[in-house]
């Protein structure tokens, strides 16, 4: 499936190894992946950790989920959980600025013995006290060899979060449908034959060239059956349940107050006036009243100038 959703990738592979280059040449390079749902973000980000790690890089990653936008440090936590010692959090209280420069340190100390790689998927969800860290140690990046990937939806792109200095290695990256030409080499690669002029139209068509839901309606679809025209019905009606399951999928991501099925996690704050005392059971929700509407995500890597779209 990976081939499938990095098809029409390489300008952004190219651009995600030369910040890796930079990285290991002691530079400190920052690159945001923005893009819908389904187009290969995430797949970017795995491929950029597979070769930071085979190159040395130690690679610390974490996913923001919506749940946890309200919780202070989570999405931080989930980053540094593996370092030893883990940095510590407040024992009660807000967190203060004392607290965001001793998480800094933590990951410059550990740069200044390797390069050290930042990844987060879905940004978009991180909690405020993360995103106010992450922030306060681009500004310092300077000092030891420390890189930040993140990937996040494309309809938080261009909120304004602005870093500075930006270094010569920050670059926006953004993920869009597939081309035509890319849609019909994915229904090749699954075929022994490649389609006609009408399946590959309306393969694209009817699954708006999205990477993840052309491979699954690919996935449902009778190999034993050519291709054709012929074979048209059966596509559309596995493109419109790909299209309605993916769409759900992304409904199911969306915050809401909470959910029954949603896990709520300790967050890294104990006593937290936010979470319900820093902790919430499965099976309820955070006490009335104190949990805190999302606030609006703001993040921008670097000026829209040095922002280029992925060739389709």
């Amino acid at each position: 499936m990976i081939d499938g959703v990095l098809r029409e990738r390489d300008a952004a592979c190219a651009d995600l190894d030369r910040a890796l280059d930079a990285l290991v040449a002691g530079g400190s390079p920052f690159v945001a992946v923005t893009g819908e749902p389904g187009t290969g973000r995430s797949a970017l980000l795995r491929r950029a950790c597979a070769r930071a790690a085979d190159r040395g890089v130690r690679v610390l990653t974490a996913r923001a989920v919506p749940v946890e936008t309200g919780y202070p440090l989570a999405t931080g936590y989930g980053l540094l959980e593996g370092l030893d010692p883990v940095p510590a959090p407040p024992r009660t209280g807000p967190v203060g600025a004392e607290v965001l420069h001793a998480w800094c340190r933590a990951v410059l100390d550990l740069a200044r013995t390797g390069p050290v790689l930042l990844v987060v998927d879905d940004l978009q969800w991180a909690d405020e006290d993360t995103a106010q860290w992450l922030q306060m140690l681009l500004r310092r990046r300077r000092e030891a060899p420390v890189g930040l990937l993140v990937a996040l939806n494309g309809t938080h792109d261009g909120l304004g979060w602005a870093t500075a200095p930006t270094g010569p290695s920050d670059v926006v990256l953004r993920t869009g449908p597939l081309s035509l030409a890319a849609v019909r080499e994915v229904v090749t690669a699954g075929y022994p034959m490649p389609p006609d002029r009408v399946f590959g139209v309306l393969a694209r068509r009817s699954t708006g060239g999205n990477p993840a839901v052309l491979q699954a309606t690919l996935a449902g679809l009778d190999r034993a059956v050519p291709p054709t025209a012929a074979a048209v019905p059966e596509l559309l009606r596995c493109a419109a349940t790909a299209r309605r399951d993916h769409v759900s999928r992304v409904l199911d991501g969306l915050p809401p107050p909470w959910s029954r099925r949603s896990g709520w996690r300790r967050c890294a704050v104990p006593s937290c006036s936010r979470c319900a005392g820093g902790s919430a059971a499965p099976d309820r929700p955070p006490a009335p009243g104190r949990v805190p509407r999302c606030p609006p995500p703001a993040w921008s890597a670097a000026p829209t100038t040095s922002c280029r779209p992925i060739p389709r």
